[in-house]
């Protein structure tokens, strides 16, 4: 597998459409593993030496790309922890962008239906504007 930095100055709507190299590729990775449970941990830990090309532009709360298996698309995760370097090597470990919700909270509010439920979680959110919600349940209870 190889990873590939993103560009984390562009929301997360345009890293998901976007077609290029971001910020480069890391073919240097010495393992790259994405661990993923059902409804439990999704994350990203690789292995990386100091000489790699694009090892200036690691850095904590920066964005990876990783294919965590041969049959699903591409992910993006977010460089939680960078370990010091072992003999010119540093561990990475970064979890899924879904877990950015997790810094969020939404302020109390009232709705009448789902697709009002998901505006309210939306309009009253705090943080993770990057996200959005919808929902094809069109009844009103």
């Amino acid at each position: 597998m190889i990873l590939k930095i993103l560009d984390t100055t562009k929301s997360l709507t345009e890293l998901v459409t976007d077609q290029t190299e971001g910020l480069g590729r890391l073919p240097e990775a010495v393992t790259a593993t994405v661990t993923e449970e059902r409804n439990g941990a999704f994350t990203l830990e690789f292995r990386l030496p100091m000489t790699a090309a694009h090892f200036s532009e690691i850095g904590l709360g920066g964005l990876i790309l990783a294919k965590p298996n041969p049959y699903d698309d591409p992910q993006i995760f977010r460089i939680q922890k960078i370990s010091r370097p072992i003999g010119g090597i540093v561990t990475v470990k970064a979890n899924h962008v879904s877990y950015d919700l997790a810094k969020t909270s939404v302020l109390p509010f009232t709705a009448t239906g789902a697709s009002a439920a998901m505006t309210g979680i939306k309009n009253n959110m705090t943080g993770g504007s990057a996200f959005q919600f919808s929902t094809n349940i069109t009844n009103t209870s």
